[in-house]
């Protein structure tokens, strides 16, 4: 045999089991299960964390992850701001992702701009979704809600600069709904009903608040006695109070007192002087005071200047700016409406306790303090400010937890069908669970890894497949056409 046929036989040979090679290769790429991923983020959590597949990979069968991929803010689309843009690519491969990690437990949906809008109605009231609500996930007949602000962190835009992305914590966000869902123990929250006579005391009344709270991924129960500490309600809400304590409820609400468990209590203008003062003499040690009267503020109407006495509109400037519970509604610059008020006021306590005041009143409020009000301002009417919301916690955190308590001045936003304060209410559930939003969570967005997009993915493909084979087999047939001559 020649030197020249065992140099073609040798060639013709070395190239087919590099044809070979690439062929295994390339298969290899294309299964999802058979993929491996290299993070070269300096934080290494450009992926799902193996933390966060386990999790997913112990949901039941059947689970499905809904995203709504919709912009929505206004303040994150102006001056060509590309917030929505980069998070909802953020999002589409963290859900192919979770899938994958999910070992076909999970069903997952995306819905976006360019799906049908019959399919994402469809979606939208079987889940009850709320605007900013941008995943949801669903096993066993529980969820689990996730909203954009929970996901992600950005700058607002300021002057003639855009919205930018700052940061995410899909992964850990992620990791934590599905470990909630997985093992099956959803938070459970405790209404306190049977304390409000008439119309406001059915049970039937807390129904947006339920279904609200559901939503978010909690079990939320109606209640006409005060819960046991051993019959696993996490919290404890009482949306006003008319009528003083039965006995055997003074006992439930004293040991849930001094175990420090977490307690929203809201009450408004109506509730007797006799409930607000036994409250003051339970919360003494925190500097929290119930006091009587009802707030009244002016405002400037379509007729003229008038006194309001019902509701009374706080804006985003008297709203506490770094407290989880009002910090996003402050950064949204968006305004609470309180109806029915009574004041609350910081004073006395012990140094054990840490209190905030959350929203509050300025000069222009006062407080109508006789059982006839007249709605005016008088020369011996209390003037603001004051507080309506006060917030306070344990300095030393205990075995039970930071024994956080939330104090509202009013009850109306408990009842409102609308729930035009979901986003008070649900932030203040979060922090009283002390599930309120972890910043160390967050990703720094550029030390997350390169992932192109397809036009990139395309150029890349482009080389990969044609350009470097081909500039092979050219090299090969100049060298062998040099070698011919």
């Amino acid at each position: 045999m020649s030197r020249r046929l065992r140099l073609g036989l040798l060639t013709t040979l070395a190239g087919l089991v590099a044809t070979a090679v690439c062929g295994v290769v390339l298969y290899s790429f294309s299964q999802p299960n058979l993929r491996s991923r290299w993070d070269f983020a300096n934080s290494g959590s450009g992926a799902l964390s193996q933390h966060c597949r386990n999790a997913l990979s112990n949901l039941t069968p059947g689970s499905r992850a809904t995203f709504f991929l919709v912009p929505e803010d206004p303040k994150l689309q102006v001056n060509g701001a590309a917030v929505y843009p980069r998070a909802f690519a953020l999002l589409r491969t963290a859900a192919e992702e979770a899938r994958i990690a999910a070992n076909g437990n999970l069903e997952v949906v995306i819905l976006d701009t360019s799906s049908s809008p019959v399919d994402y109605d469809n979606a939208r009231q079987r889940l009850g979704r709320q605007n900013s609500e941008t995943l949801i996930i669903e096993s066993d007949k529980h969820r689990q809600v996730l909203r954009f602000e929970e996901l992600f962190e950005w700058s607002q835009a300021n002057g003639g600069r855009a919205a930018r992305l700052q940061g995410q914590r899909i992964d850990e966000a992620v990791a934590t709904a599905a470990l909630s869902l997985g093992e099956g123990r959803l938070t459970k929250i405790a209404i306190l009903s049977g304390y409000r006579p008439g119309p406001a005391g059915d049970i039937r009344a807390l129904a947006p608040l339920i279904h609200l709270l559901e939503g978010e991924g909690f079990v939320a129960e109606a209640l006409d006695h005060v819960p046991a500490l051993d019959d696993g309600y996490s919290l404890l809400i009482i949306p006003g109070q008319a009528e003083s304590w039965l006995e055997s409820d003074r006992t439930a609400i004293n040991q849930w007192s001094t175990a420090e468990m977490p307690l929203l209590l809201a009450l408004g203008f109506s509730s007797p002087a006799a409930v607000s003062s036994d409250w003051n003499s339970r919360i003494g040690d925190r500097g929290v005071v119930f006091d009587n009267g009802l707030v009244c503020q002016t405002w400037r109407g379509s007729t003229g200047t008038s006194q309001c006495a019902n509701a009374l509109e706080i804006p985003a400037a008297r709203l506490a700016p770094f407290h989880p519970i009002t910090s996003n509604i402050h950064l949204a610059q968006r305004h609470l409406l309180m109806v029915g008020a009574r004041p609350l006021s910081i004073s006395g306590g012990n140094n054990e306790y840490a209190r905030e005041q959350l929203f509050w009143m300025d000069r222009n409020a006062w407080i109508e303090e006789s059982s006839l009000p007249d709605f005016t301002p008088g020369p011996n009417d209390r003037r603001g400010p004051f507080p309506l919301a006060v917030a306070s916690e344990l300095w030393t955190e205990t075995a039970s937890g930071k024994g956080r308590n939330l104090f509202l001045s009013s009850t109306g936003l408990f009842f409102d069908p609308n729930m035009r304060e979901r986003d008070l209410i649900t932030a203040a559930c979060r922090w009283l669970l002390e599930l309120d939003t972890n910043k160390s969570g967050l990703v720094d967005l550029p030390s997350l890894p390169f992932r192109p997009d397809e036009a990139t993915r395309a150029r890349i493909a482009n080389i990969a497949i044609i350009c470097i084979p081909g500039c092979t087999l050219l090299i090969g047939f100049l060298v062998f056409w040099r070698r011919r001559k």
